[in-house]
């Protein structure tokens, strides 16, 4: 009596270990979810900025472009209207915006380039870390998984001692 009362409550304890081990197991499984959810949607939002970015750069330099050469002509009209004294000055204003644009026509798509790998490195990154973590996870469902198979293994020989011992 004394033995099938100690067997039972090992297999209690198996049972509950096992209650346990599958508690843990939903923990990890609702984890990798959450976090599949929140890669996927900061993946999505680093490609949609990398598209805009890559659909836009080029009329948003012509917007600046044409922005800065409106306001260049406006500031030149109105400083001949006030003072023609100041013609020298005004030339001097002239170069210096001109050259500002043609720096900005040598830099601008470098300046894009550079943006856009800064993106597509977020993007590796974001990429990379969550596959890492697709690997832990994945080893800690394997681990959990075998607990489970030992557990189970451990109270079919308890039951087969058992069977054995009422034969």
């Amino acid at each position: 009596m004394a033995e099938s009362q100690s067997r039972y409550s090992i297999m209690e304890e198996f049972n509950q270990k096992k209650l346990n081990a599958r508690s843990r197991l939903a923990q990890v499984k609702k984890e990798m979810k959450t976090k599949e959810t929140e890669n996927r949607y900061a993946i999505q939002n680093t490609e949609k900025a990398m598209k805009n970015e890559e659909d836009n750069y080029e009329s948003n330099h012509k917007i600046w472009k044409d922005n800065t050469l409106y306001d260049l002509e406006n500031y030149i009209a109105e400083e001949e209207l006030r003072i023609k004294l100041e013609q020298k000055d005004l030339k001097e204003h002239e170069k210096l915006v001109k050259k500002e644009i043609s720096d900005k026509d040598k830099t601008y798509k470098k300046e894009h380039e550079l943006s856009m790998e800064k993106m597509k490195q977020k993007l590796d990154n974001l990429k990379e870390n969550y596959d890492n973590y697709l690997e832990l996870k994945k080893m800690d469902i394997e681990s959990i998984e075998t607990e489970i198979n030992e557990i189970d293994n451990a109270i079919k020989n308890l039951k087969e001692m058992s069977s054995e011992q009422a034969k």
